[in-house]
């Protein structure tokens, strides 16, 4: 299990990011995470955004809103930030990813290996607060996967 999930798990992630340049969706989402106790801040910003990341030695709980059509993160910004995300393989195992769109299947099937390796899933926009919460206690509930059976040898 990756360490983040593991700090999930135990209740350490207390942070949440949201990267959305919709106030109203992402202020919907900043009460429901503040609600469910986690310390959520909306940034709009990719660089910013992937500046937070580095910085934060804890892991956080990040959300972004990703479309597969018009200008969301400045047009090329989650683009950038993903790839960003997958070039750092500690960077993207310190912190859990999911992926908000109005858009959701045509983002998961135009970015799909990559969001499988970030283990993000791709909620539809407007995101239901069960989805969400359901996710994160899904991610608290993860348990250490067991060792894989020991081979015979001859």
């Amino acid at each position: 299990m990756q360490d983040s999930m593991r700090d999930l798990a135990a209740g350490r992630v207390k942070a949440a990011l949201i990267l959305d340049d919709d106030v109203t969706e992402s202020g919907k989402l900043r009460r429901l995470l503040d609600t469910l106790g986690y310390d959520a801040r909306v940034m709009t910003d990719a660089n910013a955004a992937l500046d937070a990341l580095h910085a934060s030695a804890e892991p956080i709980a990040v959300f972004f809103d990703v479309e597969a059509y018009g200008e969301t993160l400045d047009g090329q910004g989650y683009t950038f930030l993903i790839g960003a995300l997958l070039e750092d393989p500690e960077l993207a195992r310190r912190h859990i990813y999911a992926i908000i769109s109005s858009t959701a299947d045509d983002v998961e099937w135009a970015l799909g290996k990559a969001l499988d390796r970030l283990n993000a899933p791709v909620f539809s926009k407007p995101c239901a607060a069960t989805a969400v919460e359901t996710y994160l206690a899904l991610a608290r509930g993860r348990m250490i996967p067991p060792p894989p059976p020991e081979i015979a040898t001859i």
